[in-house]
């Protein structure tokens, strides 16, 4: 990662407290709302892209146990093991954590993966991670949603830091670029990156080639708004 990403890690907590204080909250709900329709037994979990870890640390508080998490930003990893998490750092392309897990999760990650080898490579190795019968929850923005976003700016400010958020492209890729820049001392980062929408049957698609078996799909927005999916898989 750059450092525009290493300098975002150090007040990510506080931009997702003032911009979306009730995003994980729900992310919450959603995991319990699909434990009680599947009837699941959750003795251990897995959470994909667990960034800082704020989503696992409200799961060990609300009573889950065996919380594990993986990312591949050593710097979200460092905020994560501050508050004294078990996370990794690995590839959800090719992680291989030498065990399984009765439930695995991946929320607003599915962006990053920009190729359908990749997203099938992904599931594969998800359904190598679940014990029989175990779910998958993900959720993801739709091509027509990365497509509204093209052209779209954003602008976050604290104490600290301030940063602008630039959205481009074309279709269904949209084309980043962070601008942050540290108000003690005047520096700027930037950081390019792309971003890639998809849906429901893009996903259901991929997971052709794994153990993986559709359950539930929905665009109903219950945890996030206008073209926003999510889908739960179980291993068969």
């Amino acid at each position: 990662m750059s450092k525009a990403y290493e300098i975002f890690s150090k007040f990510y907590d506080k931009y997702i407290m003032d911009t979306a204080p009730e995003m994980h909250k729900d992310y919450l709900k959603l995991i319990k709302l699909m434990q009680e329709k599947f009837n699941m037994e959750i003795g251990s979990m897995l959470d994909i892209s667990c960034g800082t870890g704020i989503l696992m640390k409200l799961l060990i508080e609300k009573g889950y146990s065996n919380v594990e998490g993986i990312d591949n930003s050593s710097e979200m990893l460092e905020q994560a093991l501050s508050k004294g998490l078990k996370v990794a750092n690995a590839d959800m392309r090719n992680f291989d954590l030498g065990k399984r897990y009765d439930l695995i999760i991946s929320f607003d990650s599915f962006g990053h993966v920009l190729h359908d080898e990749d997203m099938s490579n992904i599931l594969i190795n998800i359904a190598a991670h679940l014990n029989d019968g175990g779910i998958f929850i993900c959720d993801g923005g739709t091509r027509a949603k990365a497509n509204r976003m093209i052209g779209q700016t954003f602008n976050y400010g604290s104490d600290a830091y301030s940063f602008r958020w630039e959205n481009s492209g074309q279709g269904s890729r949209v084309n980043v670029a962070l601008n942050i820049l540290e108000k003690t001392t005047g520096e700027k980062f930037t950081e390019e990156f792309q971003l890639q929408g998809h849906d429901i049957e893009d996903i259901v698609m991929a997971a052709k080639g794994s153990d993986l078996r559709l359950i539930y799909a929905t665009m109903e927005p219950l945890v996030k708004k206008n073209g926003s999916f999510i889908i739960c898989f179980q291993k068969s």
